[in-house]
């Protein structure tokens, strides 16, 4: 197959101080919460709750130049009335393309602080496209495909063919995966249907977590039953470990606070849904026991990273979250993304909405769900 060039160009780029609450700062359009939920009666977020979920976020930012000196500023989805403006914007880029493309996609890391690479999920690459550490290769340089160190750049190649048409992710792939997803180190790519009628919108909707980069603690227990103990020492750092149980996710989830003076043992039971306490505090060496008393398994689980948030496009909360306007009868393609990198399935469920199922003829279904990285694309009509 003959292939024709296309080049990408994307960098990866902190976004400081970066709220799912508030993306930006003391815009009356954010912080709210149309659901009212505990806590939030008036349809507002409290300011210190927009504080707490902020982050150092990191993105993947599309340049339309080889120099990087010209950002691609369009919507990641155009028919979203609450999308932020593009530079505090989760996820940084979404790539279309189309069968018969090569695409050379060179990221350039601008993170000062750490090194990172690109992964895509789906379309057809060698060895040295790949990017998940530590399975990468180096060049004579020093440069390697799976750790771009800050200021480096490496070009990633990829073929677009008609058997992968659909949405793939892409993410970070550098050690700890999880922690720069989190942090909003992930985008999608979409090679589309040459031969599918086009769509009034295209709607790329991603379902992941928010949380900031730590240092303090960085753990996995077994898979633990009833009686059975985990114990993890802590190290010297003050500050706030959050942790959560891998397998029922964040809604289930604890804290341990390292304070100077804090003694050095503590207890943490583990119930079905629950950690008892919620909070321990802990001395800088200290070390905290988690025992196992209830009936489903769990697994006590730290990322590294701060207080997670369930996001939609980098944001939380109906009223923040992506706002879809159309008219009736018009067509929505929906490219769903599941970048929550837990064991935590995620259902896509537009009300009063139905897609056709390939099987059996003239079935149709309103709810998918996605297990992790998992991508779905559906067609609705309004």
């Amino acid at each position: 197959m003959d292939f024709k060039r296309r080049d990408i160009y994307l960098k990866i780029e902190p976004l400081s101080a970066y709220s799912p609450l508030a993306p930006i700062v003391c815009a009356r359009h954010y912080g709210r919460d149309c659901m009212l939920n505990p806590g939030h009666e008036t349809g507002r977020v409290r300011p210190s709750e927009i504080f707490e979920a902020s982050l150092d976020a990191l993105v993947f930012r599309e340049y339309l130049d080889p120099n990087y000196s010209v950002p691609n500023k369009a919507k990641l989805v155009s028919s979203d009335v609450n999308e932020p403006p593009w530079n505090r914007r989760v996820p940084g880029a979404i790539i279309y393309a189309k069968p018969g493309e090569r695409l050379y996609i060179h990221v350039l890391n601008g993170d000062k602080e750490d090194c990172h690479s690109f992964h895509l999920h789906g379309l057809k690459y060698g060895i040295d496209s790949d990017g998940a550490w530590p399975m990468g290769v180096s060049t004579r340089d020093g440069r390697r495909s799976d750790e771009i160190l800050p200021g480096q750049i490496w070009t990633y190649v990829f073929d677009a063919t008609a058997e992968t048409i659909g949405a793939w992710a892409f993410h970070d792939h550098v050690r700890n995966v999880q922690r720069n997803v989190n942090r909003g180190l992930f985008g999608g790519l979409v090679v589309r249907d040459p031969s599918a009628p086009c769509a009034d919108y295209e709607i790329p909707m991603f379902v992941h977590q928010m949380a900031g980069a730590s240092s303090l603690c960085e753990f996995q227990s077994p898979t633990l039953s009833n009686g059975q103990t985990f114990s993890f020492t802590f190290g010297q750092t003050l500050g706030v470990c959050r942790y959560h149980c891998l397998i029922h996710g964040v809604t289930m989830a604890g804290q341990v606070q390292v304070v100077a003076g804090g003694p050095m043992t503590a207890a943490v039971d583990i119930g079905d849904n629950f950690f008892s306490p919620a909070s321990v505090n802990i001395g800088p060496g200290g070390t905290v026991t988690w025992t196992h008393r209830a009936t489903n398994n769990h697994v006590v689980f730290a990322s590294g990273g701060g207080s997670s948030t369930y996001c939609l496009n980098g944001r939380a909360y109906v009223g923040n979250t992506p706002t879809i306007v159309a008219e009736s009868g018009q067509s929505l393609r929906w490219y769903l993304f599941n970048l929550d990198l837990g064991t935590v399935w995620h259902n896509f469920h537009p009300h009063s909405s139905r897609w056709q199922l390939p099987a059996p003829p003239g079935g149709a279904s309103d709810v998918h769900s996605l297990s992790p990285v998992e991508t779905f694309v559906a067609n609705t009509i309004v």
